[in-house]
């Protein structure tokens, strides 16, 4: 803007002067007032986008402190459904359920830990031979993986949130329960 607004008074002093031509300095003024046009835009931008920020901030620390409060009045109401089938989980087993649910949903079953895990370790399970899911057991998906598993017998945990030195948060534990180390 101040290099528009210089040309803009250069010119205006070489017309006065009968060096330059009245339209150069239209111009040049046409150019010192977008220029000015523009910086006024992109300040407004700038206090519109440094407002939003700020109600976003807000809202995230609002949004927060609802879920501290809600996780601590829930961590209270952790459900945990479980069952212990035939009390075996076999891998045509776990293959079977893969199928029928990518079959049923379209997406591959979303396996979140085969076996022992550094997780599973630092907990003190030993989780050889059992799977996880992570799918929150309410969710229309793990509804129907938990129906899927108690029709066929296999033996199966479902955490709805985090339960200390036992689940990381809600999940599908299938095969019978881990045991500690």
């Amino acid at each position: 803007m101040r290099k528009a607004e210089e040309k803009w008074e250069r010119l205006r002093g070489l017309y006065a002067r009968g060096l330059v031509a009245r339209r150069e300095v239209e111009w040049a003024e046409l150019e010192a007032q977008t220029a000015r046009a523009r910086l006024a835009i992109a300040q407004e931008v700038e206090r519109l986008a440094r407002e939003a920020l700020a109600r976003a901030r807000e809202y995230a620390e609002q949004a927060a402190e609802r879920e501290r409060q809600q996780r601590s009045l829930h961590r209270a109401l952790v459900r945990v459904a479980r069952s212990y089938g035939h009390g075996r989980l076999t891998m045509g087993d776990l293959v079977a359920l893969m199928r029928a649910y990518e079959r049923r949903f379209g997406t591959p079953l979303p396996i979140s830990a085969f076996g022992q895990t550094p997780t599973h370790d630092r907990l003190g399970l030993d989780h050889r031979g059992r799977v996880d899911v992570a799918l929150h057991p309410e969710s229309e998906p793990g509804r129907w993986v938990i129906e899927y598993l108690t029709r066929r017998g296999i033996p199966y945990i479902a955490f709805s949130d985090e339960l200390p030195n036992s689940s990381t948060g809600a999940h599908i534990h299938i095969g019978l329960p881990s045991l500690r180390k």
